[in-house]
């Protein structure tokens, strides 16, 4: 299934381009002279004549990053400005300017009027937004202790949506557009806990969502261009922002009407009561903020594009399968001894790392530490901005800068977890942690209040992949972002598929709804193809090695003794992944029950066989195992090993 995120539509025709061209132009020029004598002290990169600036401010939104790390090479840990289309921006970069912005109190910096600033907020969402943010520690404080116990729904949401759009068969191969099936991904996982079942799984609540946060940001440039007096009546004619909200409230009426009721009966007390953010907000509005339209507002806000950074993280796993293999034993050797919870989770240090390796290399944004200035303010080094400057972070620059990183342009998936022991600061490497060195999330106070929230979703949804499917790219590739203004966007068009040849696993397979622009991913379904008569029902992988013409695979389950499997291309079968069909497809089980690992005084006790490690070889098989009682508990570790008499074949021991 194809999953289609549709244009918005077209805003602009005939008469209506050259008014906007018009104001626009009028708007660039006054907004450019009244501000550009003020910042004449401020280094300028590119231009700051006003016909100059004009073509600087296009150049910005067309190529941000070169422009942004132009000036970040001339003007290191200090500021500069850079021209946009309506507004000079102040960037700075290093510690130091960095401690500056997070000592500074919000009525001389502050974030929440920058945002308001760059989305055009309050003509979009209303003011109320971003003067009564009472969502904010809502995410930050109520939202991230309730993770625990919401973990099983974030879970289950992950599976679920994988299970519906995936939708495999057997061991097919089935290629689907990277960024739809993603978007729907954290889209649903995401509201299964801002509204809980079964809105979130309806269709068109996740469609107003992500277009939500696509119209939002496009809807941003488009005020931007006109003079404020005419944004409001800009904002409600020509953006798409307003009908979205309209159908949003369609499908939380019905909601937050019931909730109301329940509220005014029983108050906040009573077992009644969903876990989920809007029966959080609803408990903390007050006066009009109670308002249907305003949680609607708040609601739709909060479910913003992060899309990009988990499509990046995808990218990199499929164009790097040699990184499967260590996630994928890490996630089941934490599962099986913890299972699937969100302490398990905080263990998976190389799923975390991986994520903010992608974050740091690819990105979503390039500036971050958004800012405008309340008053005039002077910075530690003696730089002054006036009152009302846009200022922001050089984020990008800094994750690629070599005296920070070493081989910054290096994708190294494990570099946070490698080093996390090393240095013994191992929290400061987490996912969402920041420090002066990594600002993806902000830093500070002000640093993202939904990074945890986030965190967890996507770390799930990583977890989640590599334990259940192989996934390629059709190019092995890796395919390359691109960008408008600051943000960083995953290139949409790659495709991935296995054709059953050489290596590759499975037949080639292209969706009938696929066209030749979309980005595909190619996922399978892992399968041990065991008759019913072995009944390994409830089984986990535990361990796989590939040798010469066979592949070893260690099942495992909680009390049981692990089971080895042998499946080769002689005498025990075809492996079922593109060797030859014509033989039938019979794995050989293991029977590792007659092994003695030198415990004594055993008698007829139940005894579970664990194996802790499996090596093979052209023409060897090596274990390691250790065997378990109540009475003798674990015994010492042995190596048991087979030769091969024939290619591929487990021969005797």
């Amino acid at each position: 299934m194809s999953h289609q995120v549709p244009a918005p539509p077209d805003i602009f025709s005939g008469l209506s381009y050259s008014i906007v061209g018009i104001v626009a132009t009028a708007a660039f020029i006054i907004a450019k002279l009244s501000q550009r004598s003020k910042l004449d002290a401020i280094p300028t990169v590119v231009s700051s004549t006003w016909l100059g600036s004009w073509w600087a401010g296009i150049r910005f939104v067309t190529n941000a990053a070169d422009v942004i790390q132009e000036g970040y090479e001339k003007h290191k840990a200090a500021p500069f400005k850079v021209a946009h289309l309506n507004r000079w921006m102040v960037i700075v970069s290093g510690r130091r300017l960095l401690e500056d912005i997070c000592k500074s109190p919000e009525d001389e910096l502050s974030p929440l009027e920058a945002i308001n600033d760059i989305l055009n907020g309050q003509y979009l969402v209303g003011p109320e937004m971003f003067h009564n943010a009472y969502h904010i520690p809502i995410l930050r404080s109520q939202l991230t202790r309730n993770l625990g116990p919401l973990f099983l729904d974030i879970r289950d949401e992950v599976n679920t949506t994988f299970e519906e759009i995936l939708d495999l068969k057997g061991n097919e191969w089935k290629s689907v557009p990277a960024l739809d099936t993603v978007q729907e991904v954290v889209c649903r996982t995401a509201n299964r806990v801002f509204v809980g079942l079964p809105l979130c799984r309806n269709p068109d609540w996740v469609n107003l969502n992500v277009l939500f946060a696509v119209d939002l940001i496009k809807a941003a440039l488009v005020v931007g261009l006109f003079p404020r007096i005419l944004a409001p009546l800009v904002a409600r004619c020509l953006t798409g922002v307003t009908r979205t909200v309209r159908r949003g409230m369609k499908h939380l009426r019905p909601i937050i009407e019931k909730r109301q009721k329940y509220l005014e009966k029983h108050g906040n007390k009573g077992a009644d009561q969903p876990n989920n953010f809007l029966s959080l907000l609803m408990e903390e509005a007050e006066g009009s903020d109670r308002n249907i339209k305003s949680l609607t507002r708040r609601v739709l806000s909060v479910n913003f594009d992060i899309f990009d950074n988990f499509t990046q993280a995808l990218y990199n796993l499929a164009a790097n399968p040699q990184y499967m293999q260590p996630l994928r034993e890490e996630v089941e050797s934490i599962v099986e001894s913890e299972g699937w919870s969100k302490g398990a989770l905080a263990k998976m240090r190389k799923i975390d790392s991986f994520l903010k390796e992608s974050q740091r290399v690819e990105g979503s944004i390039l500036l971050t530490m958004f800012r405008r200035a309340m008053k005039d303010f002077t910075f530690s080094d003696g730089t002054m901005i006036p009152k009302g400057t846009f200022l922001a972070f050089a984020t990008k620059s800094t994750h690629l800068d070599s005296e920070l990183y070493d081989d910054p342009d290096v994708f190294d998936p494990f570099r946070f977890s490698n080093t996390r022991d090393e240095d013994g600061e191992g929290l400061k490497r987490q996912f969402v942690s920041t420090n002066p060195k990594y600002l993806a999330f902000g830093h500070g106070k002000h640093a993202c209040p939904g990074r945890f929230f986030a965190a967890t979703y996507l770390k799930t949804m990583l977890a989640h992949i590599v334990v259940s499917y192989d996934i390629k790219l059709e190019d092995s590739t890796r395919p390359q972002s691109s960008g408008i203004d600051i943000a960083i966007m995953a290139d949409p068009r790659a495709k991935g598929t296995g054709d059953g040849k050489g290596d590759q696993l499975g037949p080639e397979y292209r969706h009938p709804d696929s066209t030749p622009s979309e980005s595909q991913t190619a996922f399978r379904r892992l399968q041990i193809p065991l008759s019913a008569s072995y009944a390994h029902v409830r089984y986990t992988c535990k361990l796989i090695a590939a040798a010469w013409g066979t592949t070893y695979v260690v099942l495992s389950r909680l009390g049981k003794s692990d089971v080895l499997i042998s499946m080769g291309g002689n005498d025990f079968g075809a492996p079922s992944v593109g060797g030859s069909t014509s033989i039938p497809s019979v794995p050989r089980v293991v029977n590792l029950d007659a092994l003695s690992t030198g415990s004594s005084g055993e008698g007829t006790e139940a005894r579970v066989t664990c194996i802790q490690s499996l090596h093979a070889g052209p023409c060897h098989v090596i274990l390691q195992l250790h065997t378990v009682t109540s009475k003798a508990g674990v015994s010492p570790p042995i190596v048991v090993g087979w030769v091969h008499p024939g290619m591929g074949n487990l021969g005797r021991t």
